[in-house]
């Protein structure tokens, strides 16, 4: 069964955009790598002229989540304290950082460089890993840093590993390990 649908529609792609822009401050403080467009005042002309590009690369994305996306759900059901949604929402975009969640059942992810393309079934399963623990990380009062470092480590630490073999943990987080614990056991 298909849980996520991928989406590379103009309407979500400008809402999102100007979801970035209104975080900016934000990405701009914490010195966080993200791709703006060059001209904000003609954001419809910049999405229209990436658009093609983008949804010949979904097409290659759909194929490569699929054949893995069992595998990933079924190792996720094993994880407590997580809510699973019937159907997803991977929004792929030009811009952006590589990844991003919002509650409750929508993920995006950016396909732009190389790197982008090579690790977008990690950051889908990462940026998946966000919504299921949701409301977990907000129960213990996790901060942005502590629920990377959960992300990161609830991969590492279990069979998930065998799904994304070059995951590397990110250098920003900071650790909970007991939390990590009561996650895998």
């Amino acid at each position: 069964m298909k849980r996520i649908k991928f989406d590379v529609t103009k309407k979500y792609e400008l809402a999102y955009i100007q979801d970035l822009l209104v975080d900016k401050d934000w990405f701009d403080r914490e010195n966080f790598p993200i791709f703006w467009p060059k001209q904000t005042a003609s954001l419809p002309l910049a999405i229209a002229r990436v658009k093609p590009v983008l949804e010949q690369s979904v097409v290659q994305l759909n194929n490569r989540w699929r054949a893995i996306e069992s595998q990933y759900f079924n190792q996720i059901a094993k994880f407590k304290h997580r809510k699973l949604p019937a159907q997803l929402i991977c929004h792929v975009s030009y811009f952006g950082p590589e990844g991003r969640y919002k509650c409750p059942d929508t993920i995006n992810i950016r396909l732009r460089t190389a790197d982008d393309k090579r690790r977008a079934i990690e950051t889908i399963g990462h940026e998946l890993i966000h919504l299921f623990f949701y409301d977990y990380f907000e129960e213990k009062k996790c901060s942005y840093r502590e629920r990377e470092w959960l992300v990161d480590h609830i991969i590492l630490g279990s069979s998930l590993t065998t799904l994304f073999s070059n995951y590397k943990a990110q250098t920003i987080g900071r650790a909970k390990p007991v939390l990590l614990k009561s996650i895998l056991k």
